[in-house]
């Protein structure tokens, strides 16, 4: 895959080419090494990332609204 690269600061933070919302994977990289070994959520996701919990429509189809009722019913059943 080709994509642009805007230099801003962060550098990282225009890429292009990746698809509407789409987070280039050096985003998750940099907030992995910076938190270290927690626990990581990622709302409104256009897709799964290993290590991470995937909140968004992009995922399974539910509205982020629709998804966190069901996290919210199953934490209080």
């Amino acid at each position: 895959m080709k994509y642009q690269v805007i230099y801003a600061d962060p550098p990282w933070a225009y890429l292009w080419g990746l698809g509407h919302s789409v987070k280039p994977p050096v985003v998750r990289e940099r907030i992995e090494k910076l938190f270290g070994n927690v626990s990581r959520i990622e709302l409104f996701a256009r897709q799964r990332a290993n290590g991470w919990d995937s909140i968004g429509y992009g995922i399974d189809g539910t509205s982020i609204e629709d998804k966190i009722k069901q996290i919210n019913n199953a934490y209080n059943a």
